[in-house]
């Protein structure tokens, strides 16, 4: 299974809400407050002070107030922000500590269980306005990712950033066809 993010799974709903509000926020500045609603599997990854104040890669990825800060600020979550230390970026420290998270009051928030939680993710505004989405588990992505394209679209810029592109090329066919290697 690919995952759709480079973050645990309970967080990739959270994100994808994130993702979503992106292209309506102007800027950081321009926000006052964040809140999480997410099911119990998800409380994980705001469990401790250290989720406010990742200091390792392996925290940042973890991490729901880092991962919110990310997404609505970029517009994406990718390995390259975790190597590049986003996660002691100014900008996003102060905005994740903007960031609430609690188990929601909707039925799907009470189903204990592992994976993805539905998750709901609010953001207040300065000009007064609160924007929010939802976000269940995105099966279709998930589909869409076990297929060669999906699987290009999220594998080859990681495998391009190290590898000529002959070798990404070559590793990429002997992975698709390393059934019939046997």
């Amino acid at each position: 299974e690919i995952k759709g993010f480079p973050a645990g799974y309970p967080s990739h709903t959270g994100i994808e809400a994130a993702l979503a509000l992106h292209p309506q926020i102007p800027s950081a500045a321009d926000i006052k407050a964040i809140r999480l609603f997410t099911g119990p599997s998800g409380m994980g990854y705001a469990s401790e002070a250290a989720c406010w104040h990742p200091e390792t890669r392996e925290r940042a990825d973890h991490s729901h107030p880092f991962l919110l800060a990310l997404a609505l600020t970029e517009g994406s979550v990718e390995v390259r922000h975790f190597e590049e230390g986003y996660y002691t970026h100014p900008e996003i420290v102060a905005l994740m500590q903007k960031v609430q998270v609690q188990v929601g009051n909707e039925p799907e928030h009470q189903q204990a269980g592992p994976g993805m939680p539905t998750a709901v993710v609010e953001v207040d505004l300065h000009s007064g306005a609160t924007l929010r989405m939802k976000k269940r588990l995105n099966a279709a992505r998930a589909a869409y990712l076990r297929t060669d394209q999906g699987q290009d679209e999220k594998l080859r810029p990681m495998a391009d950033a190290l590898l000529p592109k002959a070798q990404t090329d070559a590793l990429f066919q002997s992975l698709r066809t390393l059934e019939q290697q046997r």
